[in-house]
């Protein structure tokens, strides 16, 4: 059985769907009690930024030549 057989295209789309329903309402819930919880409306608002661009140090790597 491939990943083509209909079965697994349609189980697979149903599950897709499911999720971004789930994470849709997740995240409803959390903008609808934020003043109640703004804990845990912005932990989860951290959690999704991709990060944080730093700076490292400037070093003049030139070796002896």
């Amino acid at each position: 059985m491939t990943d083509s057989h209909p079965a697994v295209v349609r189980i697979s789309k149903e599950a897709k769907a499911e999720i971004v329903r789930s994470k849709g309402k997740f995240e409803r819930k959390l903008a609808e009690n934020i003043k109640q919880d703004s804990k845990s409306f912005y932990a989860y608002v951290r959690s999704k930024a991709k990060g944080k661009a730093t700076v490292g140090s400037v070093e003049d790597k030139m070796v002896d030549q």
